[in-house]
């Protein structure tokens, strides 16, 4: 889910979040973060969110068809937490029924607005590194128009996610599904450049990227 609230920059400062980037943090602080923005009444609004759930959401509205989510879901969902704010906007048409079921938090990005007007992101990747092979299911990939995918899970080396994402690379070239991949930051693109590279080269027929990310992959501007 994505979170939007208006912070100062002393705000940043005290848990050294870097302006102006994504900044991916470990979940207790960034429940920290979060209940500091609860308690000061800082937060805007609530959003269906992550690279890809925004994705196929907006592709169900716009075009009024079905779309396939695959990844975590917290099992046991409470009023106002992330889960939550994730279903209560995130369109009928996304079908939800092969998620894994996780007993933690799933992930959410908070942006933070500046009175400069700079955003700022905190990415909490809560329990979705648990995303595992057996809920990739075969039939869904071989039945679908296209998969796209976040290369966040790359960042995962040796989490169930990482392997789950190859599972899922690997079920689409068998069944000649075209694939789509977002790259994610631009810090992310310089740290695991030649991974990234070679899962585009073996898989993927499109990148998503802006200008920061493309010149990370490739050293031309």
């Amino acid at each position: 889910v994505d979170v939007i609230a208006n912070v100062s920059d002393e705000f940043l400062e005290k848990y050294g979040i870097g302006k102006g980037l994504s900044n991916l943090v470990e979940h207790g602080k960034a429940d920290q973060i979060y209940q500091e923005l609860v308690q000061n009444q800082a937060i805007s609004d609530h959003f269906a969110g992550g690279t890809i759930g925004n994705t196929i959401h907006n592709y169900s509205v716009l075009a009024d068809d079905k779309s396939v989510l695959l990844g975590v879901m917290s099992a046991n969902i409470k009023l106002g937490s992330p889960a939550y704010h994730y279903l209560c906007h995130t369109s009928s048409k996304v079908d939800m029924n092969h998620l894994q079921g996780v007993q933690g938090d799933i992930g959410r990005g908070i942006t933070m607005v500046t009175p400069d007007g700079e955003r700022t992101f905190v990415i909490d990747p809560g329990a979705m590194d648990e995303l595992n092979e057996q809920h990739i299911p075969e039939d869904i990939i071989a039945g679908a128009a296209a998969i796209v995918l976040s290369a966040y899970p790359l960042r995962a080396k040796g989490q169930p996610i990482q392997q789950a994402m190859f599972r899922m690379l690997e079920l689409a070239k068998k069944h000649q599904v075209p694939v789509v991949m977002s790259l994610g930051t631009k810090h992310h693109v310089e740290y695991r450049r030649d991974l990234i590279r070679q899962t585009i080269h073996d898989y993927v027929d499109m990148v998503a990227m802006n200008e920061l990310e493309a010149l990370a992959l490739t050293g031309h501007s």
